[in-house]
């Protein structure tokens, strides 16, 4: 993503994950602004493609699996990498900071091991089920089903509450407090088929995002913190984080999504 892009590109990958959410539970002006971004990316993708070089693997989608054109399918490909992606993986980071700031004990705990890759990847997994970034999925049901006495006819579109399973307390004791040394275990990216095809590098970019931080001393700073207004993807807006200098500068900085 050329560097001029890469403010409008992050506004358009919230809104696309803003439109996820039911349409009842979106404001018409905020529509208005997904159809804008989803068009917005159509044409940078567009333009991609006609681009002589730079562009193999989308130019590789388009051609499809027979050498036909597949422009449309390569957007809408595309638009769900941005969403799910993305998007998904800037909520992780952003709370899993916040969460390790509002348990300094866990914080001092990770960091008291080096902060190594090892230990932040396992951190994630914790993390991952303490405020994970999808906190519920729509659903269809294939077959009549009966849910804890509820009747579910088939067809019937039911929310799989992700992150209230993640808080089970019959899965996990103390299902409320943040425990970096838990089992991995968690529902955060679906289960079986829908199982989420982005889990790996999700995994990858939030480790390194976490080792890098850590090696920084993030500490609060008294900022209130900001979420997005999605229901179905949870990610913060805006996260003050005081960090020390990275070799070569000089003083500390405050870090803002």
């Amino acid at each position: 993503m050329p560097e001029d892009l890469r403010d409008r590109f992050a506004q358009a990958a919230a809104l696309l994950v803003r439109g996820m959410d039911p349409p009842g539970l979106i404001a018409p002006d905020t529509r208005e602004r997904i159809a804008r971004a989803r068009v917005w990316l159509a044409r940078d993708i567009g333009a991609a493609l006609r681009r002589p070089a730079g562009a193999g693997i989308l130019r590789a989608l388009a051609r499809g699996a027979d050498g036909r054109p597949a422009r449309a399918e390569t957007v809408a490909t595309c638009a769900q990498l941005v969403a799910a992606g993305y998007e998904t993986t800037v909520g992780l980071i952003g709370n899993g900071m916040h969460a390790l700031l509002q348990h300094p004990d866990q914080l001092a705990w990770l960091t008291a091991g080096g902060h190594s890759e090892q230990a932040c990847a396992a951190a994630v997994e914790e993390l991952l089920r303490y405020d994970p970034p999808i906190q519920l999925a729509p659903r269809c049901a294939l077959v009549d089903a009966d849910i804890a006495g509820t009747p579910v006819p088939r067809g019937t579109v039911v929310f799989v509450l992700l992150g209230a399973a993640n808080r089970d307390p019959r899965a996990f004791p103390e299902p409320h407090r943040l425990r970096l040394d838990r089992q991995p275990r968690h529902l955060a990216f679906g289960l079986g088929a829908h199982y989420c095809l982005g889990a790996a590098l999700s995994r990858l970019e939030a480790t390194a995002a976490l080792t890098h931080l850590l090696a920084r001393r993030p500490r609060p700073t008294g900022h209130p913190v900001s979420y997005s207004p999605a229901r179905i993807a949870r990610s913060i807006q805006s996260l003050h984080v005081r960090l020390d200098p990275a070799e070569g500068h000089r003083g500390s900085v405050a870090a803002e999504r």
